[in-house]
């Protein structure tokens, strides 16, 4: 781990289990013997996809990405096998986060942990390899985060941010490394959501969203409407839920008009209930809302 006493539990390997029953912190009757490998803690992680300029951006290092693991305290992922390129006999590469760099490299599979020799490299310490190009994280409770970094800059505020992002460098034959600005890890989810609930429900923000960037790491969607009334549906950190607010309340999770507590990854995979406002300061469940990915 990172010291004797690990800052993050997927660190920590000698994990011990109780022969009886504990009492909060009270051992009572219980010793503890090792758990073996009956106890890992990993984080788990959607698939990435990396694409870029073919001009500048090896078929080599492009495709579908599978995490396989953790590396230095972060998830690793591995090329499809589907979509090794022809010119490469090496096998399928790597993509994972060098700590003895401070960077996220891509190498071949025999090089993994081992950043002495990389095939493409990007400056950033970021969790999660789609938001490294940002420039910093998306989640708004981090220090240094750009929430909206996803935003194209022509929408307000986000051409400040557009500054501080950073590029993909890819590696040549003579050693030398050329910057691919369009090169990009991205999260791979489906772009397209509808929210639906039952045939008499006359809720506002029922209908079809589209994709429109990342909020705590994950995908946030704003909704089709002709209307100047316009919802989105999100991921709140501080109460974790998947929440839907009207488009201007993005960040703002005190005034929700529906939500679940879950910290799935999309909000399609969510396990419990939703639940509408009462408009009261309340909440009621609906087991007839549903928010359904559409390939």
């Amino acid at each position: 781990g990172s010291t004797w006493a690990s800052l993050w539990p997927w660190e920590h390997q000698l994990w011990e289990m109780p022969t009886a029953a504990t009492h909060g912190l009270v051992d009572g009757d219980a010793t503890w013997v090792s758990a073996d490998d009956r106890v890992s803690i990993q984080l788990a992680s959607p698939p990435v996809s990396i694409a870029g300029d073919p001009k500048l951006v090896p078929r080599s290092l492009v495709g579908l990405y599978m995490p396989q693991g953790m590396l230095h305290g972060r998830a690793y992922y591995v090329q499809r096998l589907e979509d090794i390129s022809l010119e490469n006999s090496v096998g399928p590469k790597s993509l994972w986060f060098a700590e003895d760099r401070g960077q996220w490299v891509i190498t071949d599979p025999t090089r993994l942990g081992d950043s002495q020799t990389v095939l493409a490299r990007i400056h950033s310490r970021a969790w999660w390899p789609w938001e490294a190009h940002l420039g910093g994280t998306t989640s708004p409770a981090s220090i240094g985060a750009a929430p909206f970094a996803t935003l194209p800059p022509w929408q307000g505020g986000a051409s400040s941010l557009a500054s501080v992002k950073a590029s993909w460098e890819v590696g040549e034959p003579s050693g030398a490394f050329h910057s691919a600005r369009d090169m990009a890890v991205n999260l791979v989810c489906i772009r397209r959501l509808v929210v639906k609930a039952h045939a008499m429900a006359m809720h506002p923000f029922l209908g079809t969203y589209d994709f429109a960037g990342l909020l705590s790491s994950r995908p946030f969607f704003l909704q089709r409407t002709q209307e100047d009334q316009r919802f989105a549906v999100w991921y709140a950190e501080e109460p974790e839920q998947w929440v839907i607010t009207e488009d201007f309340r993005l960040l703002d999770c005190i005034t929700v008009d529906a939500r679940v507590s879950d910290t799935a990854w999309f909000p399609w995979d969510v396990g419990s209930p939703w639940q509408i406002s009462d408009r009261v300061g309340g909440f009621c469940p609906d087991a007839a809302l549903q928010v359904e990915a559409v390939p």
